[in-house]
């Protein structure tokens, strides 16, 4: 299987990857747990487009990307 199969490119960031991570540490299964990364970051992207500003991984994932550092 290609590499890009395996892992969505969004969980190549790591805030995705912590967000990501932490849902399946709860108790999400893979499926839930990739559904609801994906839903944070169209939320985050549609407020970008709707605001104006650009999109910042530090904003979107702030508190995912401490507690995973």
């Amino acid at each position: 299987m290609h590499e890009s199969y395996r892992h969505p490119v969004s969980l190549r960031t790591p805030g995705a990857r912590a967000h990501y991570d932490h849902r399946r540490t709860i108790g999400d299964r893979h499926s839930s747990a990739l559904r609801n990364t994906f839903n944070r970051m169209l939320g985050c992207l549609f407020h970008c487009l709707q605001t104006g500003h650009l999109y910042d991984e530090t904003i979107a994932f702030g508190a995912r990307l401490e507690a995973a550092a």
